[in-house]
């Protein structure tokens, strides 16, 4: 990329916690009752959905951007920052529930927490209060959540304990440990594929439209001068396929009141952003 580093791509997660409107996801078991160890504190949850929104993804464009104070050693070590998905996810964060949610959603996640039959000996064979069979649900469905919850990863996985390293490996497929590794192995509070594919197309945009360097060029022979306005302003003109660092850009002989002035050869040094 020749440093060109605003052709660098950052693209940030989606805010997995909102609702329409804007307001936070309420606490609770739902989507997270998949454990008895699960559960989201309300209080706590607005707080961090507060700081995501508010601190964290400024600082982070600002960062990417290089526009924070000592971010970047040099203006063209910023990236092209990608935010323009992050109004769609505030739709869709992991509690959104809607009547087009495939059928074993909504029959089966109850939005009380009470998913999952208590009883030991019921329980064993018949695990789900809906009844329904669990190869029924489908997770690259379409639906109002595009953030997965424990109980969505858990059942898209399945995962079981086969394969995996010694130390994750339990004695046991009821302990208690893999338990809860088995239940957020498989992306819990991560993108569902329609987030993902919302982060796609705002990446996919950003990646057509980059934009635009500014090149900075200096005379080959004066390290330290600085283009005037009318060079500067003639370098607009030129190929942007000749504008690459190492390349020499022969500025043309244009007339002046004293005559014609000499031909101007300067070295692309850097492209780096607008100035």
């Amino acid at each position: 990329m020749n440093n060109a580093l605003e052709r660098v791509v950052f693209v940030s997660y989606g805010h997995p916690a909102l609702t329409p409107g804007g307001e936070p996801c309420a606490g609770g078991r739902a989507g997270f009752d998949i454990h008895p160890a699960f559960g989201v504190d309300g209080e706590r949850l607005r707080r961090t959905a507060a700081f995501v929104q508010d601190r964290f993804l400024p600082a982070l464009k600002e960062i990417v951007t290089c526009t924070a104070r000592g971010a970047c050693p040099a203006r063209s070590d910023a990236m092209t920052f990608v935010d323009g998905h992050q109004g769609a996810f505030a739709d869709h964060g992991f509690c959104v529930r809607a009547d087009s949610d495939p059928p074993f959603d909504r029959e089966c996640f109850s939005p009380d927490g009470k998913s999952f039959n208590d009883s030991l000996v019921e329980g064993a064979t018949e695990p789900l209060v809906c009844g329904a069979a669990v190869s029924e649900f489908r997770p690259y469905a379409p639906r109002a959540r595009w953030i997965r919850t424990p109980n969505d990863a858990y059942f898209a996985a399945m995962t079981f304990p086969e394969g995996v390293s010694a130390a994750l490996r339990p004695s046991s497929l009821h302990d208690a440990t893999w338990g809860v590794l088995s239940a957020v192995y498989g992306g819990a509070i991560h993108p569902t594929a329609e987030g993902h594919a919302a982060m796609a197309d705002a990446a996919l945009a950003a990646a057509k439209n980059p934009p635009a360097p500014t090149i900075r060029l200096l005379p080959r022979r004066c390290r330290h001068c600085r283009l005037g306005p009318s060079e500067l302003a003639r370098t607009t003109a030129l190929s942007s396929s000749r504008l690459r660092p190492g390349n020499d850009i022969v500025l043309p002989k244009r007339k002046t009141n004293a005559g014609t002035a000499p031909l101007k050869i300067y070295c692309v040094l850097a492209a780096s952003k607008p100035i």
